[in-house]
């Protein structure tokens, strides 16, 4: 009975250590569409021109009118976010008002802003949180190199803290923070977001004709300068600020007498300390049955 009992514990001691290194190690990917297979589960044509936005070949083309891809993944009660996307410049690239996405509750935004976005006007990148009104540092406007024959890795990151910062090929090439009240993001989009593509909901004239993604990926957190070039490789990501991305293995030294654990660890901050603790406590809890210290005493009547 006694061995039965030890088993039992052993294996719910382990288990738990499971669920502590998994939780930490939790992807906040929220999309990833990346049109190799035609048009992505999730997404979907919209608008009265819908015909004239292609999958095909593995990217989306935008031809022009009334046509956009709206996404069913929820952005509700977010309070950070990461957009990223492959971008081939749009054809008519020196136009205005070429939203590259909206995501916004609004039906439309003439009776007050509400949206975080990004669009292309007169040659630039434009990335945008707003909640009612322009403030004149809500925005980054960057320009992109000219890469007509080629796409371009664009990645925008929003905090908690509502810092707002654009990369292009993996490199910070504009950041701004919002300083307004009721600028956060779940504020922004609303009690019922929606996640839009290639249109913004001032009307017919904000549609992307021309553009082009070759891939998408949204992800529930603002990911570290560090995580962004692996933006498009979510297996590399994981909620605890850090690439999954092995570092090469130092030797291991001698190991020292276990301290008494502490009363709590912190975890998902990057360090795996709640992982190490429960591997410490498991592996110490296994050599402590096996050596039969844990008895279970039955009550005599």
């Amino acid at each position: 009975m006694k061995r039965i009992l030890a088993l039992v514990m052993t294996v719910v001691m382990v288990a738990c250590l499971a669920s502590v290194i998994f939780a930490d190690e939790k992807s906040p990917l929220l999309a990833h569409y990346t049109f190799n297979d035609g048009l992505d589960k999730g997404l979907s044509i919209e608008g009265e021109a819908k015909d004239n936005l292609v999958v095909k070949d593995g990217v989306a083309t935008h031809g022009g009118g009334d046509a956009w891809l709206k996404s069913d993944v929820s952005i509700k009660g977010l309070s950070e976010i990461t957009v990223a996307m492959k971008l081939k410049n749009l054809t008519n690239k020196d136009g205005g008002g070429q939203w590259i996405y909206d995501f916004t509750s609004q039906e439309s935004h003439s009776a007050g802003e509400h949206y975080f976005g990004l669009f292309w006007e007169n040659g630039k990148i434009i990335a945008e949180v707003h909640s009612g009104g322009r403030p004149a540092d809500s925005g980054i406007s960057v320009e992109l190199a000219d890469k007509a024959d080629g796409f371009t890795d664009l990645v925008v990151t929003f905090t908690k803290d509502k810092v707002l910062t654009v990369y292009a090929d993996g490199k910070a090439i504009g950041t701004t923070t919002v300083t307004e009240d009721g600028y956060d993001l779940a504020t922004t989009v609303g009690d019922a977001p929606v996640v839009q593509f290639a249109k913004h909901n001032w009307g017919g004239t904000n549609y992307a004709s021309g553009l082009v993604f070759d891939e998408i990926a949204i992800y529930s957190s603002a990911l570290t300068a560090e995580q962004v070039p692996n933006a498009f490789d979510p297996s590399k990501i994981t909620s605890a600020g850090t690439s999954t991305t092995p570092s090469t293995p130092s030797t291991p030294s001698t190991p020292s007498t276990p301290s008494t654990p502490s009363g709590g660890a912190t975890s998902g901050n990057g360090n795996n300390g709640a992982a190490q603790t429960g591997v410490a406590t498991v592996a110490l809890a296994i050599a402590a049955l096996s050596s039969g210290a844990y008895v279970v005493s039955k009550k005599r009547h």
